[in-house]
């Protein structure tokens, strides 16, 4: 029985460890997208840029890195940068 039990804790434990980064990664997403929502809808309008091709640029973006590697690795690296000039 000990066998068990300690798979099951270890189970229960990678399944705790599983929704909270799965909660984490979304809140982050949450929170670019309202960054993206809030430069979409009154930053780029002040700079004349249309909001369509604005709106519409992550599902390019993302439609590119799907098909090629190089451009994902290049979105993740300005990611992180990204993320990293938010925590200055």
């Amino acid at each position: 029985m000990l066998g068990i039990d300690k798979f099951l804790n270890s189970l229960a434990k990678n399944i705790a460890h599983t929704i909270r980064a799965f909660t984490a990664f979304t809140l982050v997403i949450f929170f670019l997208g309202a960054i993206f929502g809030f430069f979409a809808g009154h930053v780029a309008p002040r700079l004349g840029m249309p909001a369509d091709w604005i709106i519409a640029l992550p599902l390019i973006l993302a439609v590119f890195a799907y098909y090629v590697t190089e451009i994902a690795f290049a979105l993740f690296i300005l990611f992180v940068i990204g993320f990293l000039l938010l925590l200055l």
